[in-house]
């Protein structure tokens, strides 16, 4: 009997401690609760959130862009070979400006020269048999046959000459056209062959500056154009300059090649492969409707702004276009006087009351 007593007891006690545990965990984790709710941050949609906002107007539209690009050489040409042999003399070094014409290199040609000498003699000895058989056939002695041979020799000894003389030509290599060689390949000694690269050769007393302009600017660039190139090399240097090509064929970019040639400058000038820009000023100005920059939201193609309606923050759809500055043209979606927030839309959803 004494022995149930005791479970009894026992089980009585452990009941009492679980339920003293459970109630103090309980208490326990309704005040954590409370706690946490009170320090999470729920938001009072009737307390209005400040934002920046401005009244929309006209402002006066001057398109404005600046266009980056890299100064090309007039002429560039990579000079080849057209003989094979030694390369005997040097008259040019890399860096060094010549006239069209001059000479860069010899090679040798010592079996042409061999050749030509009996070249000419067969030439000569043909001219005079032509002569004598045209005195021949004048007199009747000989027939005209021997005469139409004599011309056929003559013209295949003045065909060789010229060959041959070509062929010497060609071992004297010179500039193409008034200009710089800017890359050369061999050196004296250099045994070149048929068609070998020799350096490239390039006139920069022109230079174009290639720039890259995005479908919706392209019909700003005309052949013909006077537009003003800068750099930064020179930057109180300004040289006049003309479009020369406008591309046909857009990349996948949706941007055109367009060239602007300018003459180089003796007091500042540039080098082909140096940094360039312009700064296009599309000529049609006037009155437009336009926002600050900060206004939009989302990407060019489907921007929007917050307008502010009865002190509530509405999302408008707009249509934009061009950028002047720090500004937007709205072509569509808002009217003059309108009221739109241009700064402090991060805190802004559909509805919210704002201040101002």
């Amino acid at each position: 009997m004494s022995n149930i007593k005791s479970k009894v007891s026992k089980t009585i006690i452990t009941a009492v401690v679980l339920i003293v545990i459970t109630g103090w965990t309980v208490n326990t984790l309704l005040a954590n609760a409370e706690e946490v709710k009170e320090r999470v941050y729920t938001r009072d949609f009737s307390i209005k959130v400040p934002v920046k906002a401005e009244q929309v107007t006209t402002s006066e539209l001057v398109a404005s862009k600046r266009y980056l690009g890299t100064f090309e050489a007039n002429r560039e040409i990579f000079l080849r070979s057209q003989t094979q042999g030694e390369v005997k003399v040097i008259r040019a070094e890399e860096g060094d400006r010549l006239k069209r014409g001059q000479l860069i290199a010899s090679v040798d040609a010592e079996n042409i020269e061999f050749q030509l000498i009996a070249a000419k003699a067969a030439y000569e000895d043909a001219k005079r048999e032509v002569a004598r058989y045209e005195n021949l056939t004048d007199k009747n002695a000989v027939a005209k046959i021997n005469l139409e041979k004599a011309i056929l020799q003559l013209a295949n000894a003045e065909s060789n000459l010229k060959l041959l003389n070509k062929q010497l030509s060609n071992t004297r290599i010179r500039a193409p056209f008034d200009g710089t060689l800017a890359s050369r390949t061999f050196d004296l000694g250099s045994v070149l062959g048929q068609g070998e690269p020799l350096g490239l050769f390039i006139d920069i007393s022109k230079l174009k500056l290639a720039i890259e302009v995005p479908e919706e600017d392209i019909s700003d660039f005309t052949l013909g154009k006077s537009i003003t190139v800068h750099s930064d090399i020179y930057p109180e240097h300004q040289y006049p300059g003309v479009v020369s090509m406008v591309g046909d064929k857009a990349d996948d970019a949706h941007k055109f090649e367009v060239e602007i040639k300018i003459e180089n400058s003796s007091k500042a000038p540039l080098k082909s492969g140096m940094y360039g820009w312009i700064e296009n000023i599309n000529e049609q100005s006037g009155k437009a409707i336009t926002i600050p920059a900060t206004a939009m939201l989302g990407a060019t193609k489907d921007a929007k702004v917050f307008k502010i309606v009865d002190g509530k923050a509405v999302t408008q759809p707009i249509l934009i276009g061009k950028r002047v500055g720090d500004r937007l043209e709205v072509k569509d979606g808002l009217a003059i006087g309108d009221l739109i927030v241009t700064n402090g839309q991060v805190n802004l959803t559909e509805g919210t009351a704002v201040s101002y």
